[in-house]
């Protein structure tokens, strides 16, 4: 009885190393991206407007380059995979999107989630990777 009452207590911890586990994240290390769409081309705005705008997501602050052989890292977003919900309302304008993107650095690609919100506080932006087990999203 005390094997099995081990054995469950194990599993248990395995769960929650699993479920602690923190996400890798491909854009540590990373000062410099360019930004494609789904078909591969450049984002459809103005090379002029895109390159050199600097932004902040979470501990990262990435500038963004027009060029993608002058990038540390593409970033392809896949705005077909995107939840998006926002209102204008009394209380004024707010809401969230999530949007799935395809972060390829020094050759290997991952899945990234941009979560962006919208609310009284202002507007927050952070990129979250999946975790090993997540091999739904």
């Amino acid at each position: 009885m005390k094997t099995k009452g081990f054995l469950i207590l194990i599993v248990l911890i395995a769960l929650a190393v699993a479920w602690l586990w923190p996400a890798p994240n491909p854009l540590d290390g990373v000062q410099t991206v360019a930004l494609a769409s789904s078909g591969g081309d450049p984002v459809a705005l103005d090379a002029q407007v895109l390159d050199g705008f600097e932004v902040a997501l979470g501990k990262h602050r990435i500038r963004l380059v027009s060029d993608p052989s002058q990038a540390d890292a593409l970033i392809v977003i896949e705005p077909q995979s995107a939840d998006v919900s926002f209102s204008l309302d009394q209380e004024g304008f707010r809401g969230t999107a999530s949007i799935r993107c395809l972060v390829s650095k020094d050759g290997q690609q991952s899945v990234m989630y941009f979560n962006l919100s919208i609310d009284e506080n202002g507007v927050h932006g952070e990129m979250v990777g999946t975790k090993f087990w997540e091999v739904w999203k």
